[in-house]
């Protein structure tokens, strides 16, 4: 058995240093292997890139010229092929009907695969057009439960909102939460993913106690703060002080904030947020009193944290001096995995690519993991990351990183480090013990604390090892004569 397990070792670790790290199983795969497809790739060969923002907000441009720099690099100097990825960037300025436009322009312009379309409002409002159009679309953001949808021409390398609300419910209970009143966005992202919480909460012994639904065109919330105060105030006087309000919105929870700011109940209740605005400067930076005290316990994807992420995010920090986010990351993986289903369809046909990218896909692992889609073209499986706004090293208000880990299939919450909720009056459950974030005394290297690099450290290993046994076994099962990256 010993012997079995290294040799599982050896493989796993002999898969993470292959070419640059970009592909699996290229250099593994038997050598009388071949694939027969239809040859036509030649000259420069598009990829559209559709951003929500006018200069990339929430995106990553200090990757675009890396980005093609090394997948060219790939085809000419790895594959010796004579054709160019040439990637296409548009900018769709936080507008679906625009971001429609853009897609139009850029099928004008001969794309048959696109990238992008971070929010889940832009994919619903390109849908119908790639579908009809047979463009393919892979998109590094969208997670509408609403546009899970099996044999289109839609691909999303994030986890849909089912995950997402069920790990903000496992919180929710972890902490005793009674009841929440909703917040949230009346779009395809906030409208699935206030669907599927409330759906959910029975299971966690959550009530609903309420909710507020906005426009996402609206910049005045003073109405809709209005009610949620009375909202809450109710809840409380049901339920005690174990109320939160949950938010499912973006940036325009700063403005929120501010006119929040006018209610002492509001400003004396533990708020929940989302992968809407977690991480976000504009938080802390346009309304920090009000978040601090507050608190935001919010959830994001968890990319996988193997050698390919650390060497990643190495690179990201040398250019940017910033680390990566895990949307950016997605992104990434998702310009690389449209390259590799061109490649391996052998013809720029969307029709033809759209039938391969789910192959390819589900044997890649990148940057965030393994990217294994399922049966509607959605990253199958991920945990989340937990963070909330307190005190950073040097006493500013920030984003607290890596607060704690849900481990989605079994809804255990592991946390790290975690807000004191005494000054709300919550009673959290007998075995969850709270501790204040003040300033941090604990020094970091390289984005990981010291006091729990060993757990960390065996907890990579441990995410590797799954993941590409998962791999391993998944090749050994289902793909036979076909060549993998």
């Amino acid at each position: 058995m010993e012997d079995r397990v290294w040799a599982i070792i050896s493989v796993v670790l002999l898969l993470i240093g292959l070419g640059g790290g970009y592909f699996i199983g290229q250099a593994s795969a038997p050598t009388t292997t071949t694939t027969t497809k239809p040859q036509g790739l030649s000259g420069t060969i598009p990829i559209g890139v559709v951003m929500i923002g006018s200069v990339a907000p929430r995106q990553d441009p200090a990757q675009e010229q890396w980005l093609e720099t090394d997948i060219n690099n790939y085809i000419h100097n790895v594959l010796h092929k004579n054709f160019t990825i040439d990637l296409l960037y548009e900018y769709a300025e936080r507008s679906p009907n625009l971001a429609l436009e853009k897609l139009q322009t850029l099928y004008a312009q001969g794309v048959r695969v696109a990238v992008g379309f971070r929010w889940s409002s832009s994919v619903q409002a390109v849908m119908d057009y790639a579908n009809e159009h047979h463009i393919v679309i892979i998109s590094e953001g969208s997670t509408s439960p609403k546009l899970a949808i099996p044999n289109d021409y839609i691909f999303r390398l994030v986890p849909t909102d089912n995950l997402q609300s069920r790990a903000l419910l496992a919180i929710h209970k972890n902490l005793g939460t009674k009841a929440v009143v909703l917040i949230y966005r009346g779009d395809a992202w906030g409208d699935g993913l206030a669907e599927k919480f409330k759906e959910f909460a029975p299971e966690f012994g959550v009530e609903i106690a309420g909710e507020v639904r906005y426009s996402p065109d609206a910049t005045e919330f003073s109405g809709e703060v209005a009610q949620l105060n009375d909202l809450i105030t109710q809840a409380k006087q049901k339920y005690g002080n174990n109320v939160a309000v949950q938010t499912f919105t973006f940036d325009e929870i700063a403005t929120i904030l501010q006119q929040a700011a006018d209610y002492d109940t509001l400003m004396n209740t533990l708020w929940f947020g989302s992968d809407g605005y977690v991480g976000e400067d504009v938080v802390v930076r346009d309304s920090p009193q009000q978040a601090i005290k507050t608190v935001h316990i919010s959830t994001i994807y968890a990319p996988t944290k193997s050698a390919k992420w650390m060497e990643y995010s190495e690179k990201y920090r040398s250019i940017t001096g910033e680390d990566p986010g895990a949307y950016g990351a997605a992104f990434f993986d998702a310009v690389w995995i449209a390259a590799l289903s061109i490649i391996e369809a052998g013809v720029y046909d969307g029709e033809v690519i759209k039938d391969v990218v789910p192959i390819v896909a589900n044997n890649y692992f990148g940057v965030t993991g393994w990217c294994r889609l399922d049966e509607n073209g959605d990253r199958a499986a991920a945990d989340y990351n937990v963070e909330f706004v307190g005190l950073n090293e040097s006493g500013g208000i920030d984003w607290i990183d890596d607060a704690a880990v849900v481990k989605v299939s079994t809804g255990e919450v592991v946390w790290n480090v975690m807000p004191d909720l005494s000054k709300f009056g919550w009673e959290l459950p007998s075995g969850t013990s709270s501790a204040s974030v003040s300033i941090p005394n604990i020094p970091k290297i390289g984005g990981f604390s010291l006091k729990n690099l060993p757990i960390q450290l065996t907890n990579i290993v441990k995410n590797i090892f799954a993941s590409f046994t998962e791999v391993i076994k998944d090749i050994g099962i289902m793909y036979t004569g076909v060549r993998l990256f």
